[in-house]
């Protein structure tokens, strides 16, 4: 495989795109993710490559498309706990196959006809329409027909090779529903069991759109919480209030009761301020008390040498395996670019009968928002968080709760947003232009008060 580099900010977290046959890195070259370095994959003639440049990377969020998908299924293992995240976009596995993949017929037919004349067809059905390979030609890729011929014959080869051992957990498949090369209904049979987002496009999507959309900007997130630690508590009424839910579901499962138990280590995801954390310190009786959090200070109730700063994502690998009674976060893990990859990992870590047990966001939370600007990260369903809970533990209680907090005017509720750390319009140059556009569509009620909505779930496992 061929790769290069095509956004660089000297960042700690890489984005790697997986490409599609006939592609290389031109295509992609205007793509930029605040946060994130961006390296792109092409030319699956040879797909091993030399992967010693991803060692000054502590993550890996892989983005794989079309062919690439199965490439990435045969290569990722190189990347290893820095992984979190891979997003499988219109693409299987098992690229060739009438059910699940493309059409063996095409893909032969697509190889049989290949020439200069049809590789211009192929990337206008891959485009969908006129004006958008007019856009795509901007960057169009710089390949030559014989060796993209070869390229289809060894993507063949990988794909049934190694599908039966496929070296990679995905974490989602994004289909577009016009997809000409790889049909919608194959992909929705290939990924049963996989969490999906459907979107309306062709065969390329707006890959801006993806990483925006599911790839997290952890460093703006930490920045904003960081600044605003001050008038956290002030503010955070409804945080507050699923951190003493999820509190009082530990009390009913008898995790409280674990906690108390002298001997026992605990550990605390995302402790902020301590909404959660002094709950949890209040009832211990001489067990250790960790957490760790993107930023900030450690709270009161846990000493310096029992707190980490940095990503949990990443430091959860770091944890001793067998070694907590219980791992708490509450409202955290919805905004880690796989939480599916976190749990897994979590119960690694947790000795047999222990527990996880923790609250999220999910779909509808500041739904007000999104509906005023067209911005946000889509939050899961409860369902869907569901399908995303880790073998090796029972699932005790999953509850679904609603807060909706009211406010005198959309300015409101934008300063409440802000005084939490909570601000969807800063990753966009023209910020200011939203927030005005904001302002004006923001929904009212027929009183002319404006709500806002937080959905939430609590959800508590036993490792079996």
């Amino acid at each position: 495989m061929e790769f290069r580099i095509v956004s660089s900010a000297g960042a700690r977290r890489l984005i790697l795109i997986y490409a599609g046959w006939a592609m290389d890195w031109h295509p992609f070259s205007n793509l930029r993710r605040s946060g994130y370095d961006i390296a792109v994959l092409w030319d699956y003639n040879d797909i091993s490559f030399e992967s010693v440049w991803l060692e000054s990377y502590s993550e890996v969020c892989i983005v794989a498309w079309s062919m690439g998908v199965a490439a990435a299924s045969a290569t990722a293992d190189i990347i290893g706990h820095r992984l979190t995240a891979a997003i499988a976009v219109n693409g299987t596995e098992k690229a060739v196959d009438d059910n699940v993949g493309i059409p063996a017929e095409l893909y032969q037919a697509t190889l049989d006809s290949l020439s200069d004349t049809s590789l211009r067809k192929f990337y206008r059905r891959v485009c969908g329409s006129a004006t958008a390979y007019a856009e795509f030609s901007r960057n169009l890729p710089e390949r030559g027909v014989p060796s993209l011929a070869h390229e289809l014959e060894a993507m063949r080869d990988i794909a049934l090779k190694h599908t039966a051992g496929n070296k990679i957990k995905w974490d989602m498949a994004i289909i577009s529903t016009s997809d000409a090369i790889f049909p919608a209904a194959n992909q929705r049979k290939a990924w049963n069991g996989i969490p999906t987002y459907e979107f309306d496009g062709p065969h390329i999507p707006d890959f801006q759109k993806i990483l925006d959309s599911f790839i997290i900007d952890k460093d703006s997130a930490g920045t904003h919480f960081g600044r605003r630690r001050r008038s956290y508590d002030g503010y955070s009424s409804v945080q507050q209030n699923i951190a003493s839910r999820l509190w009082q579901y530990c009390t009913d499962y008898g995790i409280a009761e674990t906690i108390a138990k002298p001997t026992s280590r605990i550990m605390d995801i995302g402790s902020g301020t301590g909404a959660l954390t002094r709950l949890v310190a209040d009832t211990m009786h001489g067990g250790r008390l960790e957490a760790c959090d993107l930023c900030g200070e450690p709270p009161s109730q846990v000493t310096d040498d029992n707190f980490s700063r940095g990503d949990a994502e990443l430091l959860v690998s770091e944890f001793g395996n067998g070694a907590y009674d219980a791992i708490l976060s509450s409202s955290t893990i919805q905004w880690f670019n796989s939480p599916q990859r976190f749990m897994r990992r979590c119960i690694s870590k947790i000795k047999p009968g222990g527990y996880l047990a923790f609250s999220v966001f999910t779909h509808g939370t500041l739904g007000e928002v999104r509906e005023a600007t067209g911005r946000g990260l889509p939050m899961r369903t409860k369902a869907q968080w569901k399908s995303l809970l880790p073998e090796g533990a029972k699932l005790l209680a999953m509850d679904e709760y609603t807060d909706i907090l009211e406010f005198d005017s959309p300015t409101e509720v934008f300063r409440h947003l802000s005084r939490t750390g909570v601000n969807s319009l800063e990753t966009s140059g023209n910020s200011t232009q939203l927030l005005r556009q904001a302002l004006l569509s923001y929904p009212r009620q027929s009183d002319g008060r404006c709500r806002l909505t937080y959905n939430s779930v609590i959800i508590i496992m036993q490792k079996c």
